[in-house]
Order: structure tokens, then C-alpha cells, then sequence
């Protein structure tokens, strides 16, 4: 027959088991609300975070006109226009050619200073009607190699012939393309340090630009006919 247990012996027993407290039924509920909780939070927060970004993305760039480095005449369009270096782009492919209605307005100051180191705009006409004589003059003749001509024409690509895209646009306000006649309120005329005359124009809307003289008589002829007549004074014999 087996030693009876003393009550000692059963307390110790009891002691070597883990007892496992049991969980209150509305603890767990309210954890459980608390994990919801925190992923509505977490999910809430990368929503907004990912709103941010989009607003972010669809903002317009500005550029702005750095310098302008060179120029030509589109043999195309029979336009003038400027190869322009970005503020901040600096890769040669970032370069873009840009018309003279683009820069006016936009970058007075920097196209005057080309301008003045490279001649008036009537003055870089007539230089690309010369070399373009010349060119033809100095043509191969029929009996030229294949591969002299092909080198000619290789010669005469611009690598950087293409139009602006179309997300740069320049900061300021810039005068609008064809006739300006229904839209000049007022005409003034001044002379540069070189003597040349610098035409100021007033707009309907408010705006101000200055141009060459030749720009003027182009596109607003009648309104420069009546500036010059209002200038002249009749003295009677």
C-alpha cells in the first residue's frame, strides 16, 4: 500500500505547475481595436504621404534663360533663333533653339548682350543671306565623289536641331506672334550706346517690352507711320 500524501506534500505539488492566467474577454476586445486602430493610422498616413508626392509631381516646372550661346536661320520657317543654355541643366542635350519671340520680354537683358556683341537682328539676316550666296557658289560640282558630298551634308546637321520642349516656357510675359497693330496702346523711341534705335512699346494690357526698330516696322507698321508723324512740325513760309 502506497505512503499516504500529507497536505504538505500536495501544496508543494501545486506550486511546480504554470498557471496561466485567463484573459479577460473585453481586454482582448480592446487590444484588438487598439491594433485596428494603429493600421488605419498607418494606412491614413501613407495615403496622404502618397497625395503629397502626386501634388508634388504635377507641379510646372519655370526655367530661366542662362545664356545664349549661339544662333541661326531656320531654313524651314526663314525664323531666327538662339541656342539657349538653361539655368541648372548642364548637359549639352539640355540645350534648346528658341525663336526671338520667345526670349523677348523673358530675357531682354541677355539677348541685348548678344545683341550687341553679335549685331541687330536685321544685321544677323543679312549675314545668313551672305553665307548662304556663298554656299551656293561653292557647291560641288556633278563630278564630285559620293563621299565628299555626303561629308558636306554631314557637315550641315546641327546636332542640336529640334524643337523646345514643350514644359519650358519662359517666366515673364512675352509680346504675341503676327500683327501687333490692334494691340499697341503707346510708341516711344530711344538710341542705344551704339546709336541704334530702340523702340519701347506700351500694351492694351498693361504690359511694357523694347524692341528693335526693324521688329517694330514689322509688325506694327501703322502705329510706328503715326509716331513718326505726330514727331513732324509744318512751319508755314
Amino acid at each position: 500500500m502506497p505512503p499516504a500524501i500529507s497536505d504538505d506534500d500536495m501544496s508543494d505539488g501545486s506550486n511546480d505547475l504554470d498557471v496561466v492566467p485567463r484573459r479577460d474577454k473585453k481586454a482582448a476586445h480592446s487590444d484588438d481595436e487598439d491594433d485596428e486602430d494603429d493600421f488605419k493610422e498607418a494606412t491614413n498616413g501613407a495615403a496622404v504621404e502618397e497625395e503629397e508626392e502626386e501634388g508634388d509631381e504635377g507641379e510646372e516646372e519655370e526655367y530661366v534663360v542662362e545664356k545664349i550661346l549661339s544662333h541661326r536661320i531656320d531654313e524651314s520657317d526663314g525664323k531666327l533663333r538662339f541656342e539657349v543654355k538653361w539655368e541648372g541643366f548642364e548637359k549639352k542635350s539640355d540645350r534648346t533653339w528658341e525663336p526671338l519671340e520667345n526670349l523677348q520680354g523673358s530675357a531682354d537683358e541677355i539677348l541685348d548682350e548678344y545683341l550687341q556683341e553679335h549685331g541687330t537682328v536685321a544685321e544677323l539676316y543679312e549675314s545668313f543671306s551672305k553665307a548662304t550666296k556663298t554656299k551656293k557658289r561653292g557647291r560641288p560640282s556633278a563630278g564630285a565623289t559620293p563621299g565628299s558630298t555626303k561629308k558636306s551634308r554631314k557637315n550641315g546637321d546641327h546636332p542640336l536641331d529640334s524643337e523646345p520642349p514643350e514644359s519650358r516656357k519662359a517666366v515673364a510675359w512675352k509680346p504675341p506672334s503676327g500683327s501687333w497693330e490692334d494691340q499697341i496702346d503707346t510708341v516711344d523711341m530711344t538710341r542705344n550706346d551704339k546709336g541704334e534705335l530702340i523702340v519701347w512699346l506700351g500694351w492694351k494690357n498693361g504690359e511694357k517690352s523694347q524692341h528693335k526698330a526693324q521688329q517694330a516696322y514689322t509688325r506694327a507698321p501703322q502705329k510706328m507711320l503715326k509716331f513718326y508723324e505726330s514727331k513732324i512740325n509744318f512751319t508755314s513760309s
